[in-house]
Parts: structure tokens; sequence; C-alpha cells
């Protein structure tokens, strides 16, 4: 009996693991590809002329007509079909959209849909790049066959750690190690553990701590502290919603209740915004020859990716021809909760993303380029200046430097939350791809230290395990920022002004450290010493970027531009 009852304990948590594997990473692979290119994965390979690069390249629009096509004559059009068995460029072009791109992304679509998760290691064996390769095949969560071999068919032996180290550099522009980062995560886990435990004691009255996270616990989880009022209908979360409810117009139709509880969540995201104005004027200047703050405004977004678990931002364009967005996850099992809302705009809007990416581009991106131009030209996207900046804006700027959640014992709770989950997202970053940590591992250290076991926690660690190294890019970027900050606060004294320090910062736009660090190094030497350097008239009273405003009949044409830009670029700020 005790024997058979073993069997079945083990079959058991084999099926859990396999749930576990097929269900998230299915839907974090196929679901994000069938959304991205749900014309190809509904309709077909041909389908994929519909895209907007095919749009263009075809000449459908007149944006092509004018410039890549206006210098073909008649005489090149002529010889090309004497070269190609009498068809057309477009013709030829229609056929490689659709036997190089939409085929192969049909296939790839289906092989994740359909075989792909079969293979996936159990949530007790999966980890990252730490993790591979892995010792053992896997089918069904079973083990297949002999013990791998950790060899290239070339005969060198796999080691993708190194590769993770290289990543790291990249994330953090430093020379980090992982073993620094883990320390540093750990570190700041502790300290903001601490604080929720003396905020719960506070809260609930009780001084034993398991019978006040009992009672804490409680109250976070009150269903007035979401959005939607009932659990949501299955007709609105399972695998035909997540196809059918894939816009605004479809959603409010065939997801009412889902669009209704959004609606409600985007209303107290904007009185947040609105409540939060009064105190980035303190920080940040907002009008003026130095005016830092944007003047684009952010539009609310529903995200109908059903893998993404938080919210995300993606920025204008300099002249703003239409807003920015702010992206909220529409198929959240629970819309909420309201108390992390403080902590989650601060990041997303403003004074975190929309004010660093936005406001650098309202106010000094130049269009003559410059070097910041240039970095950018190189690489535009540097994640530890920008997701550091992001959560800078929590903590310290809301932490501390505000007072819009001093009396909001919640809300308080929901930021140091959050600076938990960074911190946990470091360790496990690192522990996924350079250490031993497996799924279940970092699932049991998010249950423990954020009291969350929500679908949120799932999707996101289905992230972490699939981007390595981005996760480091936060809290290091944070540190470096905090420490710079109060480096420079030190030596300045009396001169130090949190607002030029903002300003100063954040007209670099989005570059590595090193050179962040370098110039305001010569900022501080100017401010103490205007004669100190040549260009300290420069670095002091900057010359006002050139910029180039567009006209009205510019602004169709640059619309059209917008939409292709935002068709490739796809970098969401989480």
């Amino acid at each position: 009996m005790e024997q058979n009852l073993k069997k079945m304990s083990v079959r058991c948590q084999r099926k859990q693991s396999k749930m576990i594997c097929h269900k998230f990473f299915k839907i974090s692979a196929s679901r994000t590809l069938s959304t991205l290119y749900r014309q190809v994965y509904n309709g077909g390979p041909e389908n994929a002329l519909n895209f907007g690069f095919s749009t263009l390249l075809l000449g459908n629009g007149n944006i092509l007509n004018e410039s890549y096509y206006k210098y073909i004559t008649e005489s090149h059009l002529n010889d090309f079909k004497k070269k190609n068995n009498g068809k057309e460029y477009v013709e030829l072009l229609k056929e490689a959209i659709i036997d190089d791109f939409g085929k192969p992304l049909k296939d790839m679509i289906d092989y994740f849909k359909n075989e792909h998760f079969m293979y996936c290691s159990p949530s007790n064996v999966s980890s990252g790049l730490g993790g591979l390769p892995l010792k053992y095949k896997f089918k069904d969560s079973e083990k297949q066959g002999h013990i791998t071999s950790h060899k290239l068919p070339t005969g060198e032996t796999i080691n993708v750690k190194e590769g993770y180290q290289k990543l790291m550099k990249y994330y953090t522009t430093s020379n980090i190690t992982g073993e620094m980062a883990t320390e540093l995560g750990y570190k700041r886990l502790q300290q903001f553990y601490d604080e929720v435990l003396a905020l719960g004691k506070n809260v609930t009255g009780k001084k034993n701590e398991e019978e006040m996270i009992e009672k804490f616990k409680k109250k976070l989880n009150e269903k007035s502290l979401y959005f939607n009022k009932f659990k949501f209908p299955d007709s609105e979360s399972d695998d035909i919603a997540h196809e059918k409810c894939v816009n605004d117009e479809d959603a409010k139709e065939l997801c009412p209740t889902r669009w209704e509880a959004i609606q409600r969540w985007f209303d107290h995201n904007v009185n947040i915004m609105k409540s939060a104005k009064p105190y980035i004027q303190d920080l940040f200047y907002t009008d003026g020859e130095n005016k830092t703050t944007p003047t684009c405004l952010v539009k609310l977004t529903a995200e109908y990716n059903p893998s993404n678990g938080v919210p995300s931002y993606l920025e204008s364009d300099p002249d703003c021809l239409e807003p920015a967005s702010y992206f909220v996850p529409f198929f959240k099992a629970e819309m909420g909760p309201s108390y992390e809302d403080y902590n989650t705009n601060f990041h997303e809007s403003r004074p975190g993303h929309h004010l660093q990416i936005q406001g650098f581009l309202e106010n000094f991106q130049d269009a003559c380029g410059g070097i910041s131009g240039w970095i950018n030209d190189v690489v535009d996207y540097y994640p530890s200046f920008s997701e550091g900046w992001g959560l800078y804006a929590e903590n310290p700027l809301l932490l501390h430097d505000t007072k819009i959640i001093e009396d909001n014992p919640l809300a308080r709770y929901g930021t140091l939350k959050w600076q938990i989950w960074r911190a946990l997202r470091l360790i496990a970053d690192v522990g996924f791809h350079e250490g031993n940590l497996t799924r279940d591992d970092v699932t049991k250290l998010f249950s423990k230290y954020t009291w969350d076991e929500s679908d949120t926690v799932i999707k996101e660690i289905t992230r972490y395990q699939g981007t390595p190294g981005q996760a480091t890019s936060y809290m290091i970027g944070q540190q470096t920022i905090i420490d710079l900050r109060n480096s420079i606060e030190k030596q300045l004294g009396d001169k130090f002004d949190i607002k030029e320090f903002h300003y100063q910062l954040l007209k670099q736009g989005q570059s590595p450290f090193h050179f962040i660090l370098s110039y305001m190094n010569s900022y501080v030497k100017c401010k103490l010493d205007t004669s100190s350097l040549s260009d300290c008239n420069v670095i002091l009273n900057p010359p006002k970027p050139s910029f180039q405003f567009v006209d009205i009949k510019k602004k169709k044409k640059l619309k059209d531009i917008k939409a292709l830009f935002r068709l490739f670029k796809k970098k969401k700020h989480h």
C-alpha cells in the first residue's frame, strides 16, 4: 500500500511539473509568436504580404513610390524580366516574402504550438543558461536515452556560462560579476523584507511575525483592492479568448467583463498620474531653458499578449504625433492590486521611462547629432541606465523624495514589494544563467518573500529564464545612479540641486555608465570651479539642441513612418 502511494505521488509530481512546463513555456513562445504574427498564424503564409514591411517593400504606399523606386526606368524593368523568366520584380518580391518569411514563420509557430513544448524539462530541472546543456533529453517530462555529450558536433565543449558573463557586461555596462550581483541582491532583499515586516506589524497590530503575515496577507488579497469584481469567466480567459480578444474593438465585444475591469484600472492609473504632477515639479525642471519633462501625453493601452504579466512602456516620436503608450496586461488572472499602481506609474510613466525617454526626445535630442546622438545610433538601448532609472524613480523618488504615499501604508507596501521583487530578479537571473537554481527554487523564493501566488510570478519567471542578463540591469543601474547622486551631493554640498542633477543626467540620453560617470565628474568640477575645464561654459550653460520642427504637410508622412517604426521597434520598457 505504502509503495503504491509513493508511486502515485511521483506520478502526480511528474504530471504537475509537466503541466507547468507545457502550460507556461507553450504560452510564452507560441502565444507571443501567434500574437505578433496573427495574420500568418490564422490566415497562412500568404498573409505575410499584409505586414507593414511588405507594404513598404512592395511600394503600396507613397513613401516608397517617392523614394525607393523613383529611379527605376522602363529599361531596367525590361532587363529584369528577361533575367527572371518574364516575371516582374514585384511578383518575385511577393514570392520571396511568402516563401522565405511567411512559410518559415508559420512552420515555426506550428512547431512551438504542437511539438516543442513536449521536450521541455520539468520545473524541478528547468533553469537557464547555467543549466545548459541538459544532462538528459526530456519528452513529456521523462528522461530519454543516455547522458548527453555536452559537446558540439565539431568536438568543442559547450560553455554557455561564458556567454552569460558577456551578456552581463552589455546589460550593466560594467564589470560586475555574477557573485557581486547575487551579493547585492541578497543584501537588498533582506533590507526591504525587514521593512515590510515592520510595516506589516504596524498595519495589523500583530507583534508575532507568523500571525502578522497571515493577517496582512488577507488584507492584501481583499477583493476590493482588485478591479474585477468577480472571477473572470473561462470564456474570457482560455486559449480561445486569447485568439479572439486581440484588439480593443474585439475585446470590448467578446471579452466584456475584462474590458470593463481594465477601464477601471485605467481610470485609477490616470488619477495617480494627476496626483503625482505637483511632486514631480519639485524634482525636475518643468519649463524654461532647462526643461526636462516631456509635454507628450501617455495613453493607457491594453496589452493582449497573454504571456505578459506586468505593464510596459513605449515612447512616441520627438513631435508627439500620437501619445506614448503605457501597456497594461489584459489577460491577468486578477486585474490589480491597486496598491501597486503608484510604484508602477512612477516606473513606467512620470518620473520613470516616459520622463526619461520622451523627455530626452523632446528636450535634448539634437537633429545635428552630438555625442549622445552618436552613442544612440551605435546602440540605442542601454538597459542598465534605462531600467536603472525606472527603478530609481520608484526608490528613492517615490519611496523617499515625495510624500505621495506617506499616509498610504498599502501603497508603501506595494513599493517595498517591488523593491523585493527587483532584488529577487537579480538573484534569479544569476542563479538561472550562471548558477544552478531551478524554476522551482526561484518560485519558492518569490512565494516566501513577495507573498505573491499570482500568475504574474509565473509569467515573469518565464521571462527571466528566457532573457539572460536583462534582469540584472534594474538594481545594478539603480544603485549606480543612487551612488552617483550621493557622491555629487557630498562633493557639492550647498551647491547641490536635485533638479539640476536630474537635468545634467537625463540630457545625456541612454548611454553607457562609464560615459555618464565621466560627464558627471566634469559637471562637478565645473560647478566647483568654472575655470577648471575649457568646456565648463558648455556643460553649465549648454546650447539648445537644433530641432527639426515639422510643418502640417509633413505630418501625414511622418505618421506613416512612425507606424513602420513602431512595427519594427517592439522594444518596450518594463
